[in-house]
């Protein structure tokens, strides 16, 4: 049976996909295999190298990225405000360095650059 209510503004909203989505979320808050983001994680450690003051920084920030996921269990949400870098950033970090697994049903690279017809302004609407 489909409960459905009516909220100001006119929207629908179906009750047992809310409730699903809302018991999920408790799922994955709470199941060590699973981060609060929802990525799986492969329960790697992480160990930083010994010279790690030398490397350049970019690469310092990706070790850094995966040291506090991988050894001291901070969320990537987290991670990423304290290193002022953006999600998909430490996402990316963390799958390349096995700490977590990947989403996506078919793992595609990402392309670098412009596309031909990009030009970087706004399109008109037809």
């Amino acid at each position: 049976m489909m409960v459905l209510f009516s909220i100001s503004g006119g929207y629908k909203v179906m009750m047992p996909r809310l409730l699903r989505k809302c018991w999920t979320n408790l799922l994955i808050a709470f199941d060590d295999d699973f981060t609060l983001e929802g990525f799986e994680r492969t329960h790697k450690k992480f160990q930083l190298p010994e010279n790690f003051t030398w490397l350049a920084p970019p690469l310092k920030r990706n070790l850094t990225i995966c040291n506090l996921f991988g050894n001291q269990n901070q969320s990537i949400r987290v991670i990423a405000r304290v290193l002022d870098v953006n999600m998909g950033h430490a996402v990316s970090v963390l799958i390349e360095n096995g700490l977590i697994k990947e989403r996506r049903r078919e793992a595609k690279s990402i392309r670098q650059g412009k596309r031909p017809e990009d030009t970087g302004f706004p399109r008109a609407m037809a």
